[in-house]
């Protein structure tokens, strides 16, 4: 298997009414077929953070704070190639995601590289885009890969979004 890990950062756009802008929240990474969400500390540490998906609150704000720092949680982490069900369902279908993927150069199934090509052009409030090479492995990344046993050694290109290339329908 290679040693080579893909990441994105995850960035969440706050309405104006509460300051607006956007808020780095995480990461999204791919080694072979383990595609992963990692939030930032800080992000899963404060009881003010905008919501992502209702799929990742809890009953209350420990059990919310566990689902995003959970390891294993299917919400957070797949092995099978795919996204968890809310990144999935960002994703274009039919004839859009083969466009989108003949844009990218990728496969229509190559859900890691759709989502980064899509990264602009997401719905909701929710944008990715690639780290910069020179900035490493995240240490959130890094430490979840190395804590399964993973030999996380290299970090790999992905390039950024395509121009246009919208994810809705």
């Amino acid at each position: 298997m290679s040693t080579a890990i893909r990441y994105l950062r995850c960035y969440l756009h706050r309405p104006s009414s509460a300051g607006g802008g956007r808020e780095a929240i995480g990461y999204l990474s791919q080694y072979g077929d383990i595609l992963r969400v990692s939030f930032d500390e800080s992000y899963i540490r404060n009881p003010e953070r905008p919501t992502l998906s209702l799929s990742y609150q809890g009953a209350d704000e420990a059990a919310t704070q566990q689902i995003l720092a959970s390891a294993r949680d299917a919400r957070l982490v797949r092995t099978d190639g795919r996204w968890p069900v809310y990144f999935q369902n960002l994703l274009p279908e039919g004839h859009n995601r083969e466009r989108l993927a003949r844009e990218r150069g990728c496969s229509p199934d190559d859900e890691f590289e759709l989502l980064a090509a899509a990264g602009h052009d997401l719905m909701g409030a929710l944008e990715v885009e690639p780290v910069p090479a020179q900035d490493g492995i995240p240490d959130v990344v890094r430490h979840w890969h190395t804590t399964q046993g993973l030999d996380v050694l290299e970090p790999g290109f992905v390039e950024y979004p395509v121009e246009d290339a919208a994810s809705l329908p």
